[in-house]
């Protein structure tokens, strides 16, 4: 796996809700690998997927985590017993 690499390929038939880049309403995670045991993810989640002004549903950021845990469990990026970091970030 190189650096840049999209962990999810360009699939017709990953209908994710997360990363799913044929799930025209899903959140269309495209998730890079960054390097040693790293990869990153980002969300620019439309309003319709907010529960109040400016802020992203509860279901929605517990899909953001549960696709970051999914990553650490079956696709060996995050492979090491230490303790994970998930940084969520608001605009």
């Amino acid at each position: 796996m190189e650096v840049g690499d999209d962990l999810h390929p360009d699939d017709p038939n990953n209908l994710c809700f997360g990363c799913g880049h044929h799930t025209p309403h899903g959140l269309l995670l495209k998730i890079i690998y960054v390097g040693g045991h790293s990869a990153e993810a980002k969300c620019e989640a439309p309003a319709y997927l907010c529960g109040a002004p400016n802020a992203v549903h509860g279901g929605i950021q517990a899909t953001l985590l549960d696709e970051a845990r999914i990553l650490d469990v079956a696709a060996n990026v995050l492979t090491t017993s230490q303790a994970r970091w998930l940084r969520l970030e608001s605009s």
